[in-house]
């Protein structure tokens, strides 16, 4: 989808998150639209797919770019279940090399249809490949990258009552295998070997009231079909891959080049935070970070009317 804006300052690249797809963009892409930008929202591969053409995915994609309060336009049960078997499957054989790839043609596609400067900003995942693509993509054009709640780190979500002590050992042994394979630890190769191979997959858990406690927003991740509800271990395994690459390099020359900007929750339980922390301390960025409220979807809590500032003062700047 493009936002087209005529008299644009720049052109602008947006990327969503895991298990989301192009409509959960929308929102933010409308935003900067309205402040200076055209903008351009990809739907990953495995995500929706971007040949998809089907009543129910236009219909979907209405409800996001109207703002509808209409909840049963997402209730497509049996093309729900058909599009899950179906990106569950793509995405088995997805990497995160495919991802690049497709974001850099698209960059490439941009350059060539304006001569504006660009803006590559993303969400979560979306943001760990904007990261990645502002450091690949070496052209005097790109001027700024925004990552918001940057999938640098994984975390394992806070489970409440009983449950809580058991996730935060689960996020413990987590952080240690991600730092055991940061540092070459013996027998960490042939454990990424494995996983890159696992055929079984695991529960999106961004559906947990900390994405978003509006009640809105957890029902149309339950409910809409574009919204994954499983992820293959083999694709999780390639994000982790890619941010212990990202980690690994020095990022000094690309925050001289590129104007960086993060935003993110201190109390955030899917991304971790002290690695975004860490990011903005080592390099030169603009940043927020939002201590009175622990969330991951920064657009969609209670703070996010301190992000969308921090937003347009970081386009404008």
């Amino acid at each position: 989808m493009k936002f087209e804006n005529a008299s644009a300052e720049y052109e602008c690249l947006l990327l969503h998150g895991l298990c989301e797809h192009e409509g959960r963009m929308y929102d933010l892409a409308k935003f900067l639209q309205s402040h200076g930008c055209q903008v351009h929202v990809p739907t990953h591969l495995g995500h929706g797919e971007r040949g998809l053409q089907s009543s129910a995915f236009k219909e979907i994609q209405k409800f996001y770019l109207d703002g509808s309060e209409n909840l049963d336009l997402l209730r497509h049960d049996l093309v729900g279940s058909e599009l899950e078997r179906e990106y569950h499957q793509s995405r088995e054989t997805v990497s995160m090399f495919c991802h690049l790839k497709e974001l850099e043609e698209d960059l490439r596609l941009i350059e060539l249809q304006s001569d504006k400067p660009i803006i590559i900003v993303g969400f979560s995942m979306g943001g760990l490949l904007a990261l990645a693509l502002s450091e690949r993509y070496n052209s005097p054009r790109l001027k700024k990258t925004l990552l918001l709640s940057p999938a640098l780190r994984v975390n394992i979500p806070k489970a409440r009552g009983l449950l809580k002590p058991m996730s935060m050992m689960f996020n413990g042994i987590l952080q240690l295998v991600h730092e055991m394979r940061y540092l070459n630890f013996p027998g960490t190769k042939m454990l990424g070997k494995y996983l890159s191979q696992a055929k079984w997959s695991i529960p999106c858990n961004e559906v947990s009231p900390n994405v978003s406690e509006l009640r809105k927003e957890q029902f149309i991740f339950q409910n809409d079909p574009l919204i994954a509800k499983r992820v293959p271990l083999s694709y999780l395994n390639a994000i982790q891959e890619l941010m212990l690459e990202l980690r690994a390099k020095d990022m000094s020359s690309l925050s001289e080049r590129v104007n960086l900007g993060l935003a993110w929750s201190s109390g955030d339980s899917i991304v971790n935070p002290k690695e975004i922390k860490r990011f903005a301390k080592h390099y030169k960025t603009d940043n927020l970070c939002v201590d009175d409220y622990d969330c991951h979807d920064l657009l969609r809590a209670q703070c996010s009317e301190k992000v969308y500032e921090f937003i347009e003062d970081f386009v404008k700047s």
